[in-house]
């Protein structure tokens, strides 16, 4: 049946979508088009190394493994972290696998320090090492795994380097650093003196407890960290409303008469009244209700407003409503 998922929502896609959206609409202000194609750059990267090492675990672990991927948790206390995923074995090991998605080259030097190398400048930058990063989380993860009243007992580390890098290590040490085809690889070699899969294998073959035992304690066990998760997890969406272009004022104060009228949008209108929608944007553009700004956008006049055309606003963004009497009386 394959490893064991607990789910956690993802805002990723969400916001990956919206970037997108709003790059293609045109509707992203001048100065914020560079940010905003740089965050959509590296969103993308690192949900496609996660995606990459979560295809790697589903087809190592058996259905007696639970996994939780993308795994943000904040404490009362001020500490938070984001854990890439988390598989937990059947003698209760705890794996915590950091990824890193990086297409440049990267190394790990004798005393632990990780730097990649600038395509452009063709040097060496540092950056926070990914294993002191996971060894933070595991003091986050025990605080909330206690609280739950879950005991697990051991804790291992692991930073995944994505397909498009090269990565260069010293000769011995740092096992537990590698790329992402070599992950099933270090779970499986006995060689790394990690309690890994065949220890578990090997411990499960000379139990007098059944296979199936295990999977159902697993199972179980997944029911408590679904249980965990919906009580620290967060789903954390970033407000990136701040990069749009400035939106068209909206008249706060209308009068009684104008709020009762009867509105439609566009598209409905057209189909009410069984027009192109080229010929009802320039009718009304002849009259002076409306007027189209460069990015597409339509919004009324002064005329159109005292028409009593007004706008609002969907998930998708801003457009018009029409009264519904009027505008068919244009038509007729």
């Amino acid at each position: 049946m394959g490893l064991i998922f607990v789910h956690c929502d993802d805002s990723r896609e969400e916001e990956i979508s919206w970037l997108e959206t709003k790059l293609a609409e045109k509707a992203i202000a001048p100065k914020y088009i560079e940010k905003a194609k740089r965050q959509l750059y590296m969103l993308q990267k690192g949900l496609q190394g996660e995606k990459e090492v979560e295809y790697i675990l589903r087809h190592t672990f058996s259905d007696r493994w639970v996994c939780i991927n993308n795994l943000s948790l904040f404490l009362e206390d001020g500490r938070q972290s984001q854990i890439d995923h988390v598989v937990i074995s059947p003698l209760k090991e705890v794996y915590l696998i950091e990824t890193k998605n990086f297409t440049n080259d990267v190394k790990v030097d004798v005393d632990g320090h990780f730097s990649y190398k600038d395509k452009k400048t063709r040097t060496w930058r540092g950056f926070p090492s990914p294993l002191a990063q996971t060894e933070r989380h595991e003091g986050v993860f025990r605080t909330v795994l206690d609280d739950a009243g879950i005991q697990m007992d051991a804790f291992y580390h692991y930073v995944v380097v994505g397909f498009g890098a090269n990565l260069s290590k010293p000769r011995k040490g740092f096992e537990n650093v590698c790329r992402a085809e070599d992950l099933k690889k270090l779970f499986v070699d006995q060689k790394t003196g990690l309690v890994n899969l065949m220890k578990s294998v090997g411990t499960l073959a000379k139990s007098t407890v059944s296979p199936l035992s295990f999977e159902g304690e697993a199972r179980l066990l997944a029911q408590e960290l679904e249980a965990m998760v919906k009580k620290h997890h967060k789903t954390t969406v970033k407000d990136l409303s701040f990069m749009l272009k400035p939106q068209p004022k909206i008249e706060k104060a209308e009068s009684e008469s104008v709020k009762s009228v009867e509105r439609l949008s566009m598209s409905k209108l057209l189909r009410e009244l069984k027009l192109p929608k080229e010929a009802f944007i320039q009718k009304l553009t002849d009259l002076g209700y409306i007027a189209m700004q460069d990015n597409g956008f339509i919004e009324p006049t002064v005329a159109g407003k005292a028409f009593g055309i007004k706008l609002s606003k969907n998930k998708y963004g801003w457009y018009c409503l029409y009264p519904v009497q009027e505008t068919v009386e244009i038509f007729k």
